[in-house]
């Protein structure tokens, strides 16, 4: 009986050595090795932010400029330049973006200097500094005696066809009067001039909208000259009186048009 006992313990002994001996030896354990990515620097981080903002906002992104040093003993650039300091960049300073022409005006005298032209003012004239950066010049037409003050005379560079000009000056006077027109040629330009009499609206300051101050018996004269695409305005208002004493004078004043030397 312990024989037979025996000999089956045996057999399945070897029967389970049998099957571990086919298994084979356990795999040895490895370490999964992952890559590792380098530090980013701080360039490296301001530059995947500015690529991830181009790519938020649909730009390509722009390359960057190489920054040169400066030659030995240049003093430092400050960061915020004065007005009217050129660029530093090495682009050219970008233009002005309003409709006006950059005054070219001298500060004193007769003659006004503008888009390669000259005009002469009334003799008659003091010279004032311009109320707005709209005025390349602007002038004060003494009083005829009796009248309760001066007249005045601007000149603008501006744009629009001259019935629409003429329309919105006549719309500064109440009820919209008439405009005595007329138009000749100075020198190859069209030259439009135009009379409106009533009561004025004037303004404190240039465009500055609202109902302003009254003037009756005030006549204005205003000269358009078409230089090219622009406009050149000449407009002189005050009271009737004064102005009647300048009328002549406006209309020289137009034909005084000229190419600057």
């Amino acid at each position: 009986m312990r024989t037979a006992i025996c000999a089956v313990a045996i057999a399945a002994l070897w029967v389970g050595c049998d099957r571990d001996a086919k298994k084979g030896p356990p795999p040895t354990p490895t370490a999964q090795i992952k890559p590792v990515a380098a530090s980013a620097t701080a360039g490296d981080k301001e530059a995947k932010g500015k690529l991830e903002a181009h790519a938020t906002s649909g730009e390509a992104p722009r390359p960057q400029r190489a920054k040169t040093a400066l030659p030995a003993g240049h003093p430092p650039i400050p960061q915020n330049l004065p007005p009217g300091h050129p660029p530093t960049g090495g682009r050219p300073a970008p233009g002005p973006i309003t409709g006006t022409a950059p005054p070219s005006a001298p500060a004193t005298g007769s003659r006004v200097s503008v888009m390669g032209f000259t005009i002469d003012a009334p003799k008659a004239r003091v010279r004032e500094p311009p109320m707005s950066q709209m005025r390349l010049a602007q002038f004060r037409l003494p009083k005829a005696e009796g009248d309760p003050r001066d007249g005045v005379c601007t000149v603008i560079v501006a744009g629009g066809d001259v019935p629409s000009n003429i329309k919105r000056w006549r719309g500064q006077f109440k009820d919209n009067p008439p405009a005595a027109t007329d138009s000749f040629d100075v020198g190859g330009i069209a030259v439009s001039t135009a009379t409106i009499k009533g009561t004025f609206n004037e303004q404190a300051r240039p465009m500055a909208g609202g109902p302003g101050t009254p003037r009756s018996d005030t006549t204005m004269h205003a000269i358009i000259a078409t230089i090219g695409q622009r406009k050149l305005f000449i407009k002189a208002w005050g009271p009737s009186p004064t102005m009647r004493s300048y009328s002549d004078e406006m209309v020289a004043m137009a034909k005084s048009l000229k190419r600057a030397p």
